[in-house]
């Protein structure tokens, strides 16, 4: 058992899909980070918002970092925090650049991550599509990535790229395991 009860969880993002079967298949309960423009939907944004989800002003750094700091407040008192570092879905399932903001979080707030893959959405229903289709899904969960001794040691900006890259590299034996 790792000594964290608590993650900020990244994973690719394939399909709107997505969400639904993190909350079904994970064993404990996640808010998830989301762009603000998704709070604005109606209907959707209101659920959003009586779920406790937080969005996450992109429309420049210096709102952004000012979100990132209130979610990193809020999740230190024992949520887990979902996000999609590609910052949006790959159409053709290959992994695409992260964003720096889940690993600033992870900085900030001193919570590990914790790799998962998705794998199969884009089958069931695909970007840009409401049409659902039969198909195999499921969800791959990797092994906590926290800072250690030697990655304390780093800047601020240096720790975020670590954590990036072997965020990213988890993912990647994820999916190979399919």
């Amino acid at each position: 058992m790792h000594r964290h009860s608590h993650f900020i969880l990244v994973s690719n993002h394939r399909s709107i899909l997505d969400v639904g079967l993190l909350i079904n298949q994970l064993p404990f309960l996640i808010i998830f980070l989301a762009k603000k423009e998704l709070f604005s939907i109606p209907f959707l944004g209101y659920l959003l918002k009586l779920q406790g989800h937080r969005f996450v002003d992109r429309s420049n750094r210096r709102r952004t970092a000012d979100s990132l700091a209130r979610i990193s407040e809020s999740i230190q008192h024992g949520q887990s925090c979902m996000t999609f570092p590609e910052a949006t879905r790959s159409q053709d399932g290959t992994l695409l650049p992260f964003k720096r903001g889940s690993f600033q979080l992870s900085t900030q707030s001193g919570i590990p991550i914790l790799p998962c893959y998705l794998y199969g959405m884009e089958q069931v229903m695909a970007k840009g599509s409401f049409k659902i289709r039969h198909g195999r899904i499921g969800l791959k969960v990797g092994t906590p990535i926290e800072l250690g001794d030697d990655q304390l040691k780093l800047t601020d900006r240096e720790q975020q790229n670590w954590l990036m890259t072997e965020a990213r590299s988890a993912i990647e034996r994820l999916q190979q395991t399919i």
